[in-house]
């Protein structure tokens, strides 16, 4: 009996967009999906200073407790 879980090969075998459960951060297109922004919104949250984010590497991350801080701001102000 094999206990592992097959591996994507493809590209369309990826869900490249779905965090694993219980995520600690999310890619770009992952926080589009939880806030409802385009990506210039995001980025625009970014540089005014209203929302955080971790560059490492090439790849931006939001922490899930940043974009709800962000999603509170807003809606208080």
């Amino acid at each position: 009996m094999n206990h592992y879980e097959k591996i994507p090969q493809t590209k369309s075998e990826r869900d490249v967009s779905a965090p694993a459960c219980g995520a600690y951060a999310v890619r770009l297109p992952e926080a589009m999906r939880r806030t409802g922004l385009g990506r210039s919104t995001l980025y625009r949250a970014i540089a005014a200073g209203s929302l955080r984010s971790i560059k490492v590497g090439k790849c931006r991350l939001f922490r899930i407790t940043d974009i709800e801080a962000f999603l509170e701001g807003s809606a208080n102000g």
